[in-house]
């Protein structure tokens, strides 16, 4: 009668394995998924679409970082730490006006950080370059993203916003 119900219970055991094998499978797979360095959404609006060479141009970058992720401050006031950075491509940006963030204490690290998760806007100036690609003119975003677990590679994502240059440079 115990040999029974010994495999009975292998039996049900065996029953149970496919849903214990989907649950560690969901389990791990959620586990991936939130351990991922998702590049973050970045887009620039310039408040002018026609300038004159070197004439002042105002614009808003709009960074959005995925759930779990964020990044740190600029300026920072850790050097080992990796803080955000906009910049454009071949010309310089002015008047960079960086969000403060959100004092934060990260991954079990000692001291408090100052980051950024969500959505942020960073205002900025610059001089509007001689001459602008047909397809627009490219700004980067520097980061280094981490969750609360770990940190990752530091990364950039591009984007282009539509100018114009034309007619007579206009003195600094």
């Amino acid at each position: 009668r115990s040999g029974w119900d010994l495999r009975d219970a292998k039996l049900r055991s065996i029953k149970c394995m496919p849903r214990w094998v989907a649950f560690l499978g969901a389990f791990l797979l959620t586990l991936v998924v939130w351990a991922q360095d998702v590049p973050p959404q970045f887009s620039v609006e310039l408040k002018a679409s026609t300038v004159a060479p070197g004439q002042t141009v105002e614009g808003v970058a709009t960074v959005k970082f995925a759930d779990g992720l964020h990044a740190y401050q600029n300026p920072q006031t850790d050097e080992t730490i990796i803080p955000i950075e906009l910049l454009g491509d071949g010309f310089e940006l002015s008047q960079v006006s960086y969000p403060k963030g959100v004092e934060d204490i990260v991954g079990g690290l000692p001291d408090k950080y100052f980051v950024h998760s969500g959505t942020i806007s960073i205002p900025f100036k610059f001089a509007a370059p001689a001459k602008v690609s047909p397809d627009g003119i490219k700004f980067i975003f520097a980061y280094q993203q981490c969750n609360e677990v770990t940190c990752f590679a530091p990364g950039q994502v591009e984007t282009k916003a539509d100018l114009t240059v034309e007619g007579a440079p206009v003195a600094p």
